[in-house]
């Protein structure tokens, strides 16, 4: 049987007793291998004049999975998750079962907190905000 150790490209290879360098080169590796990193998804930000689209992907998930709120500014996407494989009366050698919670989190100064629509289609939901119409508040003063 074969057995996989951790490479560093500065170091060579990891013993499989040094958890420190484990820990260490895991958090700065250009790869995902936590589970924190995996379990997370990927937005996207673009802005107009009149508002912003924040894109996350979001492959798998149901419509009913997926929570938003806006709150000064803070438009927040939270996903929760409880996969199970339910098939009662089988003999199982192995079985796997998985809760996911996972959220990201985006400021937008100028938002509008009215009218935002949210739409999933294929795997990737669609928010869109509509920025506020700035008031001039500028005051010209008079020396006396």
């Amino acid at each position: 049987m074969f057995t996989l150790t951790p490479f560093n490209r500065t170091n060579g290879f990891l013993s499989d007793t040094d958890d420190f360098y484990k820990t260490f080169f895991d958090v700065f590796h250009d790869a995902p291998r936590s589970a924190s990193r995996l379990d997370s998804f990927r937005i996207d930000l673009k802005e107009t004049e009149s508002g912003y689209t924040v894109e996350a992907e979001l492959p798998g998930v149901k419509k009913e999975e997926v929570g938003i709120n806006f709150s000064d500014g803070n438009l927040k996407i939270a996903v929760e998750r409880n996969e199970t494989n339910n098939s009662d009366g089988e003999n199982y050698v192995h079985r796997e079962r998985r809760f996911v919670s996972m959220s990201r989190s985006v400021y937008l100064p100028d938002a509008s907190a009215e009218g935002i629509t949210a739409k999933l289609t294929d795997g990737v939901l669609a928010v869109t905000v509509a920025k506020t119409k700035k008031t001039d508040t500028s005051v010209n003063i008079t020396v006396g």
